[in-house]
């Protein structure tokens, strides 16, 4: 793997972690609310996940 591109899978990666965390945080312990952090990091991770495709779309 060369450095000096950035690759979006990794941000998309942790992003579905976050995803599926928030998932069966909310299944098995929703009435600690764990789960809302988990899907608010989803949500961040996902919006720069999109971001870093747009601005490679733009470069290339």
């Amino acid at each position: 793997m060369d450095r000096s591109t950035p690759y979006p899978i990794w941000p998309f990666l942790l992003s579905v972690i976050f995803c599926f965390r928030g998932y069966m945080e909310w299944k098995y312990m929703r009435e600690s609310r764990h789960h809302q952090v988990s899907i608010l990091l989803a949500v961040v991770s996902l919006f720069f996940t999109g971001l870093m495709i747009f601005i490679l779309l733009l470069k290339y």
